[in-house]
């Protein structure tokens, strides 16, 4: 692909190749992106192609990014998927997660099925802010610099919610075990989802983000679990 600027210089002419290289570069990244949050393959390619098409109504609109299309790109991703948790209802949300999740496979242990929910929980405690720098740099890759321009921050600002995101995320991991909060959804007698009446948009997060962010957290999850069978849960 072209250097951005004239790409973008090009796309303001509603450049129809332009366009194309547009959406050839980044759609694979942005679908990855909204997978990342929802875990289901129609509705994420739903919500990639409206980033898409709302690109197409700014550049018609003169409203098109002048710089770093990239960030802008991710930001309208960001901005449609917590709108879709916004909109939805309760029950539709425990339905999508309920598609979402798939049978244990003979390699994957109950074990870690059980801290795969804990690590879905535990990120129900954290911001908004903090979810996406999670999400941003632990799933899609990511550096500081490059997350700093998609939320509208500085890199020490973005250095500063992972760190506090890890840390958080590790303290909630540990006060399960401890019996400090209440047990995950789908434990019995849960009361550990503080967020489902705000939309969160932890709710459907993809199967393939929690794993990546359980093996950052093994050792807190490994805690959780110890805690868990000791008190005989």
């Amino acid at each position: 692909m072209q250097d951005e600027a004239t790409l973008l210089e090009r796309v303001q002419q509603f450049d129809s190749e332009a366009l194309a290289q547009v959406y050839d570069h980044y759609h694979d990244r942005i679908y990855r992106y909204i997978y990342g949050y929802l875990g289901q393959a129609d509705a994420a390619e739903d919500l990639t192609a409206n980033v898409f098409f709302r690109l197409l109504n700014a550049v018609q609109g003169n409203k098109s990014p002048r710089t770093n299309l990239s960030a802008w790109l991710y930001r309208v991703a960001h901005n449609l998927v917590v709108d879709k948790f916004r909109r939805m209802p309760p029950e539709e949300l425990e339905l999508a997660e309920w598609l979402e999740s798939d049978e244990p496979s003979p390699a994957q242990t109950v074990e870690q099925t059980i801290q795969l929910e804990r690590v879905r929980v535990a990120l129900r405690y954290l911001t908004e802010a903090q979810q996406q720098v999670v999400l941003l740099k632990f799933y899609m890759g990511m550096d500081s610099q490059e997350i700093a321009a998609v939320m509208g921050k500085s890199s020490g600002a973005v250095d500063a919610l992972q760190h506090r995101a890890l840390r958080a995320l590790r303290k909630t991991l540990d006060d399960f075990g401890s019996g400090a909060l209440g047990a995950p959804a789908g434990d019995e007698g849960s009361n550990a989802q503080p967020d489902r009446e705000r939309g969160n948009s932890t709710s459907m997060i993809s199967r393939a983000m929690l794993r990546r962010l359980l093996a950052l957290l093994r050792p807190s999850t490994e805690t959780v679990l110890a805690g868990r069978f000791a008190r005989g849960g």
